[in-house]
């Protein structure tokens, strides 16, 4: 079983993730369940729990989504240790499609604004821009089931190429 979080957008507002992945854990319990939860950066250790401004994520500060986010995975690691439940969390950048099937909100305003003219990106030009193609993890998911083990892991996407945000 796959489970998403709902902050795998870079602006994502939601209420009741918790409650929600709590009752599908009390669900899989006494089940044979290998469930894996896709967690976006927010939870990341170390993060500010996706800050959108430049200078309280540079000062450490911690946001309520980040809190929430990393509670998530707290729950995850509970379930996991204390009724049998085969699950794992993979950590991964913010999502991003490219199909035409689906609305994201984070790109559909990229591209209104390309047709328009130019863009600029707000922040640092060295800070991260960490983006997922939606396909990519398909792939990744499949490649976790057919390794699963019954040991709870925390996995996460690096970014391996170190790309720095684009500036317009």
């Amino acid at each position: 079983m796959v489970y998403l979080s709902t902050y795998l957008t870079p602006h994502t507002v939601t209420f009741g993730d918790i409650g929600l992945l709590r009752s599908v854990f009390r669900a899989c319990m006494g089940r044979n369940v290998q469930l894996l939860f896709i967690a976006g950066p927010a939870g990341a250790e170390g993060t500010t729990g996706g800050c959108d401004d430049d200078a309280t994520a540079a000062s450490g500060a911690q946001t309520g989504k980040g809190i929430i986010a990393r509670a998530a995975n707290d729950l995850c690691r509970y379930y996991a240790s204390r009724n049998g439940i085969q699950a794992k969390v993979l950590r991964v950048p913010y999502l991003y499609t490219a199909s035409p099937a689906l609305t994201d909100p984070f790109l559909v305003q990229l591209f209104e604004a390309c047709s328009g003219g130019s863009v600029a990106l707000q922040g640092a030009a060295d800070a991260p821009f960490p983006l997922l193609c939606a396909e990519e993890l398909a792939v990744l998911v499949h490649r976790i089931f057919d390794s699963w083990d019954a040991n709870f892991e925390m996995l996460d996407v690096a970014d391996a190429f170190g790309h720095p945000r684009p500036m317009a």
